[in-house]
């Protein structure tokens, strides 16, 4: 059983991989590497969402406070960015 914690905790780990991925340069976040300043400040503060222990406790807390459907339309969104970043990363077509 998936509980709101461990939702919350996949629901960023889908954002900073959707951030990560590779996209075509059209897209604010175009993936790895990362050419602004913005993405590298999300990627630092996702980071440490996930590394440090205070903020996990504090993502704990915000979690129980909200409902399971809301954690959960998270990570949905989270997946949905990364399968549309995959389709138009696919399809975009080759500038050069």
């Amino acid at each position: 059983m998936v509980t709101q914690t461990r939702a919350a905790l996949a629901a960023i780990g889908a954002w900073t991989f959707a951030l990560l991925l590779a996209a075509p340069s059209f897209l604010m976040f175009d993936g790895l590497p990362l050419s602004t300043v913005f993405e590298v400040v999300v990627l630092a503060l996702a980071l440490a969402a996930l590394a440090s222990g205070r903020c996990r406790s504090f993502i704990t807390t915000v979690a129980r406070r909200v409902a399971f459907k809301t954690v959960a339309a998270v990570v949905i969104l989270g997946v949905a960015v990364t399968i549309i970043k995959i389709v138009l990363l696919v399809s975009a077509p080759v500038g050069g």
